[in-house]
């Protein structure tokens, strides 16, 4: 089979060394081996009137943020190459940071700055330090690593005197925050500058992530973005310096989307660009990237980048990143494959006939032809149909080459021009290639099974058996009414189609109460294959509690849980505290569950197949109010939503944050009254207190309340659980069952209990002192590395409302399970949630507490209270009686200040000293990291209940 003819002004005189060029790529090509990956074909020649460039060197720390220590996982750092699919959202470890951390691939390395001002190639242990060696803890303390990627011999042109400029780089970083638990990639930049305003491009990829589901990690399919844009930059003889758009930039981000609203007001609000940002959003990091309010959004603003280079009048060809992606996959069917060429040129030979560095524009109406090498038979020319394949004035070809020559296999593809090759510029892969898979198998037959679950006003989850064959994505079609029918609804892009791997997806931006048809189609290769049966649905009524399948094994306990009928035996109700019942900086939420759960094997977030929730077991139940204020069973599907079905986030101010209002009971408790006039109740029963989704937790089994005739007393009980620490993801260490306090109880009157059934008490809390000092829970030391203090905060005009503690043996115990300073006064911004919410007991079973008013706002400690009380009663209609007397203890009431030894971090005012002990994910929008998702939210905070807002 013969190449096309070159048309008009095709060249002459063909050397030897040209006329054996094809045999000698039919012959060579084919024992190169598979390619790996490819890219789209678009190589853009320079035009004659600008300066060549081939060694341009691109450095760019990104922003603060991407050089800081993190909430969980140590810290945010820059890696060169694309890191590998670790298999989820996981912190990395050294040994797998063996494959996914390099500080050099190709023409990529990173480099951070030292205490000299040089700079050094960091390593595994030393990414994390600042300049001078030392820690970058906390990530409110404004010290950073400074860590840079750096990426030589980029190739391009510029133009001083007009401000124009284009250069490429081969190569790809990734950033990689919260030590691994979410990261991103970019391959092959792209700076271009017209008149000194311009855009810095890359195709990125990795993986999506979500702080509510764990288990989600989702590969991203690869798009073009935005890195930068800027309107101000002086393309000069030797390089530039440019400084990123970021202040004043404003983006279009749903406010009560996965990220949360953008904050346009401060001194440092402002967003990377708007496609930064959309990709971000499925990554789960979009609030790190953007205003979002918080305390360190002065670390978001993005940092200048310099490209340094030497001009010459040397020419060389690049390549335009109008797509870039793993090898061009076709199925058989498709028989004709469409490139398009930009800006061709060809590079100039020398006497001997070799090609030079120099290029020259091909002639117009000059034909280009194409070559495929590999497949079974070791190489086969195709011809290019029709006349779309000649150049025009402007450089540029779309070129249709027929498939029907090939047998399935995988193939380098060449394009030739006059019988010479394209170059195609410093690809990363080859500069004069692209790979072909032909005959990938195709999608079989349709989605099966679709059905509709988890659903909500607004959401509804998908879930469908993939076909058979190789799917590229899922697109995701919606239809008002019960058939799919006209027009779809749109839907938000991030609802509106699915990873060729995946087998759900939850489609948002609903409306509620409206019936809806979806269906489901595969998409490869820009083709849509079958579509799934329909399948219909309802979303719920505005204000209701998600639905769904409910799982097994959570339904009521063995009694009423609306409460107010009789129970044999004493119940017992509590929620605990407030910072129980609410949204989790990870995870989803922080949440009560009957029984001992059990071991879980790591600190990860809980799974619903994984079977470590129940809703009730034998005494036990866990039961939270309706719309209506009625108590029902709390289930897997409902427990991180209030009452009006919102999801509870810690993105919020204290006094509008929604809680879920969730309490155990306990049925069955005996009752003893003694002659002294002193009474004793013991329960049988477990319940599990889980933060952060499931990361940390314990349980307390048999609690007894003993009260003396005073009405003084307490409830103990047997408490266990899993310690873990957030500096080594990797412990999980099953803890030592002991005997602990959970609650101290003052003044209760016994004789008026006992004769009308009940007592309701808010435990001691506010006012306690904490005597204990635990350097195991505050790093290494006490004042060591992390230079975090482990005791409890001063009490001061600002905390005093809500300044207290649990009993000194409960928090003892906390300091094992990684949850320490979560039940005492740390001087974090959580600390209006700590407080203990009041405890009930019926001693014959008859009375139930009805639910407070609830609006989701004012969410005091004390279930309800304003935060001028926290730790009141449980607010209207709760039957919550004052405590009467007060402590008289002064051993475990404290009425001065707490020892100066707790004091706070230097530099910390308005954040609190922070704990490295406590579990959670700050920021202020995650996982989506810096609002509301970590799409995400932020990550494992350093304090205690520190607000994300505080430090986003």
């Amino acid at each position: 089979m013969s190449a096309l003819q070159a048309g008009t002004g095709a060249a002459d005189g063909r050397t030897p060394a040209r006329r054996s060029l094809r045999a000698r790529l039919l012959a060579g090509l084919a024992a190169l081996g598979v390619a790996a990956s490819g890219a789209f074909l678009f190589p853009q020649a320079v035009q004659a009137a600008e300066i060549t460039v081939t060694d341009a060197r691109f450095a760019w720390s990104i922003n603060d943020e991407s050089g800081n220590s993190a909430f969980y996982g140590g810290c945010n750092f820059l890696s060169a190459g694309i890191a590998g699919d670790n298999g989820g959202a996981t912190v990395w470890t050294a040994e797998e940071a063996e494959e996914l951390y390099s500080t050099s691939e190709g023409n990529v390395s990173i480099r951070k700055p030292d205490a000299d001002g040089g700079w050094v190639t960091p390593t595994w242990q030393t990414k994390c330090q600042a300049p001078d060696g030392g820690s970058t803890t906390p990530p409110s303390n404004d010290r950073f690593s400074g860590n840079e990627v750096v990426i030589d011999n980029g190739t391009g042109t510029v133009d001083p005197a007009s401000g124009d400029a284009e250069i490429r780089w081969d190569g790809s970083f990734t950033v990689v925050f919260y030590g691994g638990m979410t990261y991103w990639s970019v391959t092959d930049p792209v700076l271009r500058i017209e008149d000194g305003r311009g855009t810095l491009t890359g195709t990125a990829s990795g993986y999506g992530a979500d702080m509510f589901d764990l288990s989600k990690w989702v590969p991203l399919e690869p798009r073009d973005i935005e890195l930068a844009t800027f309107a101000d930059a002086e393309v000069g003889e030797d390089g530039l310096e440019i400084q990123p758009d970021y202040l004043g930039v404003e983006i279009d981000v749903e406010a009560d989307g996965p990220s949360g609203p953008q904050i346009r007001s401060g001194d440092h609000w402002g967003s990377f660009p708007q496609s930064f940002i959309d990709f971000q959003i499925e990554t789960g990091q979009a609030a790190y990237w953007y205003s979002s309010g918080g305390q360190v959004d002065r670390h978001k603003p993005a940092n200048p980048f310099t490209v340094t280079y030497s001009a010459d009048a040397t020419p060389r060809v690049t390549f335009d990143d109008a797509g870039s992606w793993p090898p061009l996959r076709l199925p058989a069917s498709r028989d004709t494959l469409t490139a398009g060429l930009q800006n061709i040129g060809l590079p100039v030979l020398d006497e001997e006939g070799r090609e030079t560095s120099e290029l020259e524009p091909v002639p117009e109406n000059s034909v280009v032809t194409v070559i495929a090498a590999g497949g079974p038979e070791g190489g086969v020319q195709l011809e290019s149909a029709g006349a779309t394949n000649a150049v025009n004035a402007s450089g540029r070809a779309t070129v249709s080459v027929r498939l029907d020559a090939l047998e399935p296999g995988q193939y380098w593809l060449m394009f030739l021009v006059n019988d010479r090759i394209i170059p195609l510029g410093n690809t990363g892969r080859d500069d004069h290639r692209v790979a072909l898979e032909y005959g990938v198998a195709e999608p079989e037959g349709p989605p099966t099974s679709l059905e509709a679950t988890a659903l909500s006003p607004s959401s509804v989850l998908l879930g469908w058996e993939p076909p058979d064959g190789t799917v590229g994505s899922y697109r995701i079609d919606a239809y008002e009414g019960d058939e799919p029918s006209g027009d779809p609804v749109r839907l938000r892009e991030a609802s509106a189609s699915a990873p060729g791997g995946a087998s759900e997806k939850t489609v948002q931006g609903l409306q509620a109460a409206t019936e809806y048809t979806f269906t489901v189609t595969p998409v490869f290769a820009g083709q849509d294959y079958e579509t799934s049966e329909p399948v219909t649905v309802r979303t719920l009524e505005s204000g209701s509690a998600p639905g769904g399948e409910e799982p097994p094994g959570e339904g009521p306990g063995e009694d009423p849980a609306g409460g107010g009928e009789p129970s044999d035996g004493a119940v017992f109700y509590w929620g605990i505290n407030n910072e129980t019942n609410s949204g989790a900086y990870w995870g989803g939420c922080n949440f009560l569950s009957a029984g001992r759960s059990g071991d879980a094997g790591a600190a990860a977030v809980w799974s619903q197949p994984d079977g470590l929730y129940s809703g009730s077991e034998g005494n036990v139940s866990v039961e939270k109010p309706d719309a209506n204020g009625n108590f029902v069973p709390a289930t897997w599907g409902n427990k991180c939503q209030d009452r009006n079905g919102r999801t509870v986030q810690v993105s919020q101010p204290f006094d509008s944050e929604p809680w879920t209002e969730t309490r155990v009971k306990i049925t069955g408790g005996e009752v003893s009254e003694h002659e002294d006039g002193s009474v004793t109740v013991e329960w049988e029963g477990s319940f599990t207190v889980v933060f952060y989704g499931g990361m940390t937790y314990w349980w307390a089994s048999d609690p007894v309340l003993e009260l003396d005739p005073s009405g003084n007393g307490r409830v103990t009980a047997t408490a266990g659980g899993y310690g873990a620490d957030m500096f080594d993801a990797s412990k999980w260490v099953e803890l030592d069952e002991r005997t602990i306090t959970l609650a101290d109880l003052r003044g209760v009157d016994v004789d008026a209990a006992l004769g009308q059934g009940y007592f309701e008490q808010t435990p001691e809390y506010l006012g306690v002192r904490y005597a204990g000092n635990h350097e195991g829970a505050g790093g290494d030391a006490v004042g060591g590395v992390d230079e975090l203090p482990s005791s409890q905060a001063r009490r001061d005009a600002e905390n005093e409302a809500y300044w207290g503690s649990f009993p000194e043996s409960f928090v003892d115990f906390q300091a094992e399970t990684g949850q320490y300073s979560y039940w005492f006064t740390s001087n974090g911004a959580r600390d209006p949630y700590k407080p203990a919410l009041p405890l009930t007991v019926s001693f014959d079973g008859e009375y139930a507490p009805a639910a407070g008013n609830y609006s989701g706002q004012d969410t005091g400690a004390g279930g309800g209270a304003s935060p001028s009380n926290p730790g009141g009663p449980a607010g209207p209609g709760s039957g919550a009686p004052e405590a009467a007397g007060s402590p008289a203890d002064a051993s475990t009431r404290e009425q001065t200040d707490v020892n100066a030894a707790s004091a706070q971090t230097p530099g910390s005012a308005g954040i609190g000293a922070l704990n490295p002990w406590v579990w959670g994910i700050a920021g202020a929008s995650v996982l989506a990291i810096g609002g509301a998702n970590w799409a995400v939210w932020s990550f494992i905070r350093r304090k205690i209940g520190l607000d994300p807002k505080a430090l986003l």
